[in-house]
């Protein structure tokens, strides 16, 4: 029996013994093959622990207040800092409906999210779970696995202090454009009531200089008419400066000729440079176009602060003014200004400090050299506005050299550097000033009268719209503030009249003197413009570039 059960066992192992021995082996690799899949489950099961309490971590302890939310609107998970922003708890925030809160800001929002965008939230929110109100600032993002949405997560930012912070820079940026204006305003008030007399008492005493015999009356008129032009110098330097500084001044384009304003400032200074034994001359390169393009208003004042700085600081020698054109292309070039004199120089340590405001080469309670210190600065500040360069050498008791350039255009080819001298017109004109202030418009009467022309004078627009209706004038001399009618309004008026062929040229003559005014009165259509104190001269050149 025993034989026959082994007998059997044995022809059952000879049969199957390579199929036992494959599941044995299978059995063994698949034990195998679970213990190594548990071991590296139990890993990742490890590992995704340590991951999820990172995010975890990252997400209660973000800067940012962060919510997840499934694709109902109802928030399923806040951070920390939402709860801290929101100012409520996240009992009450958990399970929310966002999309029955009545805040359409935040609806518009969601709408976007909703709609596969990314949503965006700024402004003041009021919590409905708490009492807290907070500006934020918050990203609404859509959750999407294959292409179906599950929800979205929002990244909220509390810029409440920062919102408050820019209210009050732009509250402090608004008071402190109030406070300019009013300084602005101020100083053109200022500028115009200080300008009247002044032009009031230098006419009077240019008429006194023209009938005076007496050698020592006209003497102390000189020195009268010196301090009202150096008063005249100092107060628009003032308010240039001021001007400049505040981002107040604009350059414009118009048609110049560079001869006749060196000639002027020539012209003006040569009798300041008798009374010193100065010479005083200029050379014109015949490079130079006789008509440039550019701010003739800025050159001429650039030109008359480089003069009368080398007038100021030379007792003996000459002073020279050379101008020079490089021509870049057809249409602009590179205007250089030279002024050169024998004056007292300027040390080298002085070199990069005499363009500083108020800065003087003497300080003490002797010095010899009058000035404000505000010429070179306003040279430097305007080239710096032209795009230009300046450049200032001095030797110590031999003089100083001081030349800028500027970027200006041109028109035709160049002349010859002569000069017609400027002198009364041909023919008499006829003349009709409109000046409410009794002395200036007597003193503009007389000297007009003096050159010959014919001259009437009224005292208000609507009294100049009037004469212009009954007579031809060749010219009006118009002063901007007057009573019943202004200036610009009188203006207007003359320009609607029907008879356009007798039409007068109007000229603003006019206290207002800040940077921009000229521009504003030639764009308001007159056809040129004076400010006060007026002189014989600037009368001549009005009259010059009119007829």
């Amino acid at each position: 029996m025993l034989i026959q059960y082994l007998h059997i066992v044995e022809n059952f192992f000879n049969i199957y013994f390579p199929e036992i021995v494959a599941i044995t082996v299978a059995i063994a690799l698949s034990a195998l093959t679970l213990a190594i899949l548990y071991k590296t489950f139990i890993k990742t099961r490890e590992l995704l622990k340590i991951s999820n309490s990172k995010f975890k971590l990252i997400f209660q302890h973000s800067p940012l207040g962060i919510i997840y939310f499934d694709d109902k609107g109802i928030i399923l998970e806040c951070n920390s800092e939402f709860v801290k922003i929101i100012g409520s708890s996240r009992e009450k925030l958990i399970g929310l409906d966002m999309k029955k809160l009545p805040n359409a800001k935040l609806q518009s929002t969601l709408a976007d999210t909703f709609s596969g965008k990314i949503g965006l939230y700024d402004g003041l929110y009021r919590s409905f779970t708490g009492n807290k109100e907070t500006i934020i600032r918050g990203i609404f993002t859509p959750i999407f696995l294959n292409k179906k949405m599950y929800g979205g997560i929002a990244i909220i930012e509390d810029v409440t202090l920062q919102k408050l912070h820019e209210q009050e820079l732009k509250d402090a940026k608004a008071k402190a454009e109030r406070e300019s204006m009013a300084k602005t305003i101020f100083l053109e008030n200022m500028s115009h009531e200080v300008r009247t007399p002044l032009n009031g008492i230098s006419g009077i005493l240019q008429l006194l200089e023209k009938i005076s015999t007496n050698e020592q009356q006209i003497e102390l008129i000189d020195l009268a008419l010196s301090s009202v032009n150096r008063l005249t110098r100092l107060l628009g330097n003032i308010l240039d400066l001021t001007k400049i500084e505040t981002d107040n001044i604009y350059l414009i384009s118009e048609e110049f000729s560079i001869r006749k304003t060196i000639y002027a400032i020539v012209k003006t200074l040569e009798s300041e440079c008798e009374k010193k034994s100065i010479k005083i001359d200029y050379a014109i390169s015949e490079e130079v176009p006789e008509t440039l393009i550019g701010d003739e208003l800025r050159i001429r004042q650039i030109l008359e602060n480089l003069a009368w700085n080398s007038y100021k600081f030379t007792n003996e020698g000459s002073i020279s003014i050379e101008v020079r054109f490089n021509r870049q292309s057809h249409e602009k070039g590179k205007l250089i200004l030279t002024v050169k004199d024998t004056g007292i120089g300027i040390e080298p340590e002085q070199l990069d400090e005499i363009t500083q405001p108020f800065y003087q080469q003497e300080r003490s309670y002797t010095k010899k050299f009058q000035g404000a210190g505000l010429g070179l600065t306003i040279v430097k500040r305007l080239i710096h506005l032209m795009e230009g360069s300046l450049n200032i050498s001095s030797r110590p008791g031999y003089g100083t050299e001081i030349t800028c350039t500027m970027i200006v255009g041109c028109i035709g080819n160049t002349k010859k550097s002569t000069l017609q001298a400027k002198g009364e017109s041909g023919k008499p004109l006829k003349i009709l000033i409109a000046d409410d202030d009794r002395i200036n418009s007597l003193m503009l009467k007389k000297l007009i009268e003096k050159m010959n022309h014919c001259v009437d004078s009224v005292s208000d627009g609507l009294a100049a719209l009037e004469k212009v209706k009954q007579r031809d004038y060749d010219v009006v001399f118009m002063d901007i503030q007057m009573p019943v009618m202004n200036g610009i309004e009188a203006l207007e008026n003359i320009k609607n009249l029907p008879d356009s062929k007798n039409r007068p040229k109007v000229v603003a003559v006019t206290a207002y003197a800040m940077p921009g005014d000229q521009e504003k009165f030639l764009q308001a259509g007159f056809d040129d413009y004076i400010s006060k104190p007026i002189d014989m001269e600037l009368i001549e050149e009005a009259l010059d570039r009119l007829f």
